[in-house]
């Protein structure tokens, strides 16, 4: 079946491929071993020996008991840890280790910093932080096991700048509620904050409400900072981090280069992914999504305006010409320049976007001329963006005209020849691109905005993709399938209904494999060769020996009976206690939620369901596997 529907174009111009060989940061070995480590505890004193048994209660005696290095032994450099004893630590103005606590007439001191069991750092809702709660300066460093919370300030900063740090690794640190407004911080701040560092990897962590607190009636326009932001960061990881509710860009890499994300959830941000300005990005297997009915306040940097809006935008690439170092940013052979010091940052080259899942968005994937204002032409160019699903917009009733996928370039000026932004090599295809067009009408799936006199209106190429609705950039091999679905339940619980299956034809189309790295999905799982499906899901010859389960549950795989259910009025859950309360949900074959309630007597009733095949799912303190219902009347 699958190879009927064989695309036979082939890519003739993919100049670069590309799969980057990223280090993980240098932690705790070999000369980096931490040799000296002191204790805190919220009940300590500043008198104890900085024990476990005898520990210290603030950060700067704790800093000051590490030792510095020694001159001529392993460069100067001594590593020691701060370990954090279970509690709150409650702080007005954080914890911080500045450069001059890091340095000292060629002697240095790079302090690591762990929590054991759960630990707090911060402020309250009604009695906020004023400073960033954890700031560091040492090389060869790590944070790790903390919870960062309410303060006006940036939760986790990493930033010495010059010299650059070196080799950091951020581990399991929650951020949440930062970046609050105060007079000294009236743009709001970020959950974690990196800058100028080299080789840094953030893992296992989470951004939470970033830079909302007191920015309720700002109205446009206004700034936002990020959830997470690495600005001026070189060979970067992001990995299975959450980022959420930011009033700005969740995930943002600024002036950055060689840097991976994957494996992250991007959630209810007013943009959810920026690549602003940066360089050879790789961005794969991740999840963005909003939540419906969660409020508008979670689609709007601005959080005062009333206008209608669409959802927080997916994916978002740009140039904005701001200088990491120095000033007085022009735009010069495809990269931001700055003076005072003179310093070059690459505009938007080589990214690669692949395996992720995007739903619920206002656009999916935008690309915006960026700031126009700069002398200069700033330049976007070899992005690829394919093999993703792009499934369902959500927005505001009223909202304006938008595209799925968005180009908006309207500036340029023809007399001097500069002040807009230049695009050479854009190339999307083998992706899927699907939502509700009668309900969305004002939404197109594909839109260009460009000047008339625009340049490079053709650096476009689209190919291989499916598209529910025909536009006028159509190229080779897209495929406009009005039959698939153009929507599903959340897709942060399984993938089931969007993976291409003998079940699930409207998504199959085998086409060539152009990227040689392009060896697995979304889900890890291999994809085929010399061929593979279109999305971000391989496809399977029977949906029934798919994994619906996509991620943990500790609800039993509920057991239907009878099943089939021929002409009956219910199925009972045989391997359910009676004492639990278990709401269930229903899907059709589409993935389409259709019958939702509450267990009785370890029941569901079929009267409402047709003839058909079924997925049932029970929800409690958690979610059950999904199972296959059958129902013959």
């Amino acid at each position: 079946m699958k190879s009927l529907i064989l695309s036979i174009i082939v890519f003739t111009y993919l100049p670069v491929f590309c799969q980057f060989n990223i280090p993980s940061p240098i932690i705790n070995v070999g000369n980096y071993l931490i040799t000296d480590t002191v204790y805190m505890d919220p009940q300590g004193s500043d008198a104890n020996l900085g024990t476990f048994s005898s520990p210290l209660q603030t950060f700067t005696a704790a800093v000051q008991m590490l030792p510095w290095g020694t001159a001529g032994i392993n460069g100067g450099h001594a590593y020691g840890l701060i370990m954090l004893k279970p509690g709150f630590y409650q702080t007005t103005l954080g914890f911080q280790q500045y450069a001059n606590n890091w340095q000292n007439n060629g002697v240095y001191k790079d302090i690591s910093v762990e929590g054991i069991g759960h630990v707090i750092i911060g402020g309250t809702a009604a009695n906020l932080s004023t400073g960033h709660l954890l700031q560091l300066s040492g090389d060869h460093i790590f944070v790790k096991n903390i919870t960062l919370q309410y303060s006006s300030g940036t939760g986790l900063l990493i930033s010495r700048v010059n010299p650059r740090q070196r080799n950091i690794l951020i581990d399991n640190v929650t951020v949440e509620h930062v970046g609050a407004y105060s007079i000294l911080s009236p743009l709001g701040a970020f959950s974690i904050l990196t800058k100028a560092v080299d080789t840094i990897s953030i893992i296992n962590s989470k951004s939470l409400y970033a830079s909302r607190i007191g920015f309720e009636n700002d109205t446009s326009p206004c700034e936002w900072p990020s959830g997470i932001k690495l600005l001026d960061n070189s060979n970067c990881i992001v990995n299975n981090c959450e980022v959420a509710y930011t009033r700005g860009e969740g995930l943002n890499f600024q002036n950055s280069t060689l840097c991976n994300a994957y494996s992250n959830h991007l959630h209810d941000n007013n943009t959810n992914f920026y690549v602003e300005n940066s360089y050879k990005i790789m961005f794969h297997e991740n999840m963005i999504y909003n939540t419906p009915n969660i409020g508008s306040q979670y689609w709007r940097g601005c959080l005062g305006d009333t206008t209608a809006v669409w959802s927080g935008d997916g994916i978002l690439i740009a140039n904005e010409g701001s200088c990491s170092t120095g000033s007085n940013p022009i735009f010069e052979n495809c990269s931001t320049k700055c003076s005072l010091p003179t310093a070059y940052f690459p505009n938007v080259d080589s990214i690669f976007i692949y395996n992720n899942i995007v739903q619920k968005v206002g656009s999916g994937v935008s690309f915006w001329e960026g700031v126009t204002t700069i002398a200069g032409i700033n330049c976007i160019k070899n992005v690829f963006v394919f093999n993703n699903t792009f499934i369902e917009t959500m927005g505001m009733p009223g909202a304006g005209n938008n595209g799925h996928v968005n180009f908006y370039f309207p500036s340029y000026n023809p007399i001097f020849n500069s002040f807009y932004g230049s695009m050479e090599n854009i190339q999307i295809f083998n992706n899927i691109f699907t939502f509700d067009t009668l309900t969305y009408a004002t939404m197109q799936p594909f839109k260009k905005t460009l000047n008339a006199f625009h340049p490079t209106p053709n650096a476009i190429l689209s190919s291989n993709n499916l598209w529910i609705k025909s536009h006028t950039s159509l190229g080779l091999g897209d495929e406009v399938r009005s039959t698939m679905p153009v929507s599903t339940y959340s897709l942060s619980d399984s993938v089931y209904s969007i993976t291409p299956c003998s079940d699930h034809m409207y998504w199959v189309k085998s086409v060539p494999a152009t990227m040689p790295f392009l060896s697995s999905d979304y889900l890890g799982q291999a994809r085929t060769s010399p061929t593979t499906n279109v999305g971000a899901i391989e496809y399977k010859l029977n949906c029934s020996n798919l994994g619906l389960n996509d991620f943990a549950t500790t609800i039993e795989t509920p057991l239907l009976f009878p099943n089939p259910c021929l002409s009956c009025s219910s199925v009972r859950i045989s391997n359910l206690s009676q004492d639990k309360v278990v709401s269930y949900v229903v899907y059709n074959s589409l993935g389409l939620e259709i019958l939702t309630g509450v267990l009785k007597n370890n029941s569901i009733e079929t009267n409402l369901l047709t003839s058909g095949v079924y997925y049932v799912q029970l929800r409690g303190e958690s979610k059950s596997p999904f199972q296959k219902l059958i129902i013959q009347k």
